[in-house]
Formats: structure tokens, sequence, C-alpha cells
């Protein structure tokens, strides 16, 4: 059996990310899977659950992650039958431990950024 192509897109930019690159790869005879990812994520948690939620149990997978997502990787193969990875200008995952998302100095730049309410700012500000 040919496994199914599993495009993971950002947390931050969404499935449609992906669509040209889906009906491209389906044009040409591939199965796909566009995971989408909770609007506002708050947690690691709700991004997992969220792209879990949306690839088939009974499939092998090559899982094709962009940014971020590829932080996802790991938890998403431990619960699903991946035969793959592809990392498209993505994050690596560590081979054990966590995954700081951010550098140290970047955060606290992003925290003196923020409002009262931990809200950045649009990204052109």
């Amino acid at each position: 059996m040919v496994a199914s192509l599993a495009l993971l897109p950002s947390p931050l930019l969404g499935p449609s990310v992906w669509q040209p690159v889906a009906q491209l790869l389906s044009a040409r005879g591939w199965r796909t899977t566009t995971c989408a990812a909770p609007t506002s994520p708050r947690t690691g948690r709700e991004v997992l659950d969220a792209f879990l939620a949306d690839l088939p149990t009974d499939e092998d997978l090559v899982l094709i992650a962009h940014s971020n997502s590829g932080a996802y990787v790991p938890g998403i193969s431990t619960q699903r039958s991946v035969v793959g990875a592809v990392f498209v200008d993505a994050i690596l995952p560590p081979h054990h431990g966590n995954l700081p998302l951010t550098p140290a100095a970047f955060l606290d730049f992003l925290r003196q950024k923020a409002d009262a309410h931990g809200v950045l700012p649009v990204w052109t500000q």
C-alpha cells in the first residue's frame, strides 16, 4: 500500500499555505490530507490534538511538516502509522527533552511588545 501524504501547516499560518501543494499532489495521484490547526491555540497539546483529529487512523502516513509543525512529528508518530517525515523550512524536533520554540532573548523582546493580556500587536508594528 502506498502511504498517504499528510501536510502539517504552521499553527500560526493555517492550512491555506498547503492548498496549492495539495492540489498538485492530488492531481498527480497522491492521497493527501491537509491538517487544520486550532484558530487560537493556547497549548501545544491543542495543536497536536487538532492534527491528530484530521489524520486517518488506518493508513500509513508520510508527514510533511512546515515551520513549527515540525515539533509535532514525534507526538503524531506515537499515535499514527508514520512511515516517513519531510521537514519543509521546519523545526527539527530534538532526540529527547523539551524544545524551546524561541530563543530566550527573542522571548524577552516579545514580552516587552505584548499588552497586559499577553497579546502581541499586529506584525507590521
